[in-house]
This record gives structure tokens, C-alpha cells and sequence, in this order.
């Protein structure tokens, strides 16, 4: 089978959360075949997107200012976009696994992880997988990725990044205006 084919097999399979036989089905292939694509690419994709390759290229102000869209005008010293992404896994097998899996938002068992990424669509930063309960301000301190920012930086987030404590001197955050309860 193609590289593409099984490329976007495994994709399928993130984004759909699609059994392996459903795939199987799919694809012509038997289920073994699929979980082998699956476990082969996700290694691979991980060693190409781990904390040393991806967030080793964290562009400086200057290159985000060369690469800045039109609608960024207003937000010309942004650096990046920060946000969480959270995606469903299995139940833990163990209780106390299953209670810090359960994301309240989600309502579901879930995984997450801060990323980053550069005005020009870049993904800059990714942080590792937490708890779906971790909240997004325990994953921004714990990751440490506040310190590839400098002075003069502007973040932009959603409302739920309050990190305004954790800001380096002379960063900057941007976030919606929310009402607090």
C-alpha cells in the first residue's frame, strides 16, 4: 500500500476515531495490517514532531514580522497563537487513572496538549500529552513553553489561558474579554 494511503489511514483514525476493522473495511486489508500502519506512523510522526525537532524552530519576532498576514495588522508583534487541543481516549482501566483522564468541558475521557503556532500557520511549539483534567494553565507552566518568549512579544489565546502571573517581563497577552464568575 501506498505511504499515503496509510498516511491518511492513520490520520482517519486520529481525527475519526474509527475502529481498526471499520478501516480494514475500508482499506481492503485485514485489522493486524492497519494496527501495525497505525503504530508505525504515530512513531514516526512523534520523532519528527517531538519537543526537540519542532520546538527547537520557534521563530524569532523578525521572521513572524517578514511572514505576518494582513489580518494580523492590529497585532503586529504576535508570536504566536496559543491553544489547547483535547482529544478522546479510552477509559482507564484504573479508578484514580479514569478521574484524572474525565474532562468536565468534554465530558469524556480525554488527553490534551498546549501548542503554539506562528502567525503564518506554523506549528511552533507542542507541548506533551496531559490528562484530560489538566487544566491549561498547569500544562503552560509545567511545559515551560513561556520561556521561548522575549520582551516585546505579543501571545495571542482564548479566554481560558490566564497566564498573565507566569509572563516573562515584557511579554505581552491578548486574550478575549470574558466575564468572570
Amino acid at each position: 500500500m501506498k505511504t499515503e494511503d496509510q498516511l491518511l489511514i492513520v490520520l482517519m483514525k486520529l481525527k475519526l476515531n474509527l475502529r481498526d476493522t471499520d478501516l480494514a473495511h475500508r482499506f481492503c486489508v485485514n485489522r493486524p495490517t492497519i494496527s501495525n500502519f497505525f503504530h508505525t506512523l504515530v512513531h514516526a510522526l512523534h520523532k519528527m514532531l517531538s519537543d526537540r525537532e519542532v520546538n527547537e524552530c520557534f521563530p524569532s519576532q523578525l521572521k513572524c514580522k517578514g511572514s505576518l498576514p494582513k489580518f494580523f495588522e492590529d497585532f503586529s508583534s504576535a508570536r504566536a497563537s496559543m491553544d489547547a487541543i483535547e482529544t478522546t481516549q479510552d477509559i482507564p482501566t484504573h479508578m484514580a487513572n479514569q478521574a484524572m483522564a474525565y474532562s468536565m468541558y468534554k465530558s469524556r475521557h480525554t488527553v490534551k496538549a498546549v501548542t503554539c503556532v506562528a502567525p503564518n500557520g506554523a506549528l511552533t511549539f507542542c507541548s506533551m500529552l496531559y490528562p484530560g483534567s489538566t487544566s491549561d494553565v498547569a500544562i503552560v507552566r509545567h511545559s515551560q513553553v513561556l520561556r521561548k518568549f522575549k520582551a516585546g512579544d505579543l501571545i495571542l489565546a482564548v479566554k481560558g489561558f490566564t497566564i498573565h502571573d507566569q509572563l516573562p517581563q515584557g511579554v505581552c497577552l491578548n486574550i478575549p474579554a470574558f466575564l468572570s464568575t
